[in-house]
């Protein structure tokens, strides 16, 4: 796999990276104490909810912040 990146060969490259993961794994039925589909995406969303939540930021400057990035594109 190592050469097919380097000679950059992207047939070679996908075709051994098919083969790699050819050998999928089951899903977990738990993670922590969740238990099932419903359980485990909510520790997730939760997780996510909390992490995007968690930098305060002031409405205005982030609308400055825009504008600079719409003008300077």
């Amino acid at each position: 796999m190592d050469q097919d990146i380097l000679r950059f060969d992207k047939r070679d490259f996908w075709d051994e990276m098919r083969r790699l993961t050819n050998n999928r794994c089951d899903i977990p039925n738990s993670i922590d104490s969740a238990q099932g589909n419903d359980e485990i995406s909510s520790i997730f969303r939760n997780k996510y909810n909390d992490l995007y939540n968690s930098v305060c930021y002031n409405s205005q400057d982030m609308k400055r912040v825009l504008n600079e990035l719409d003008c300077n594109i």
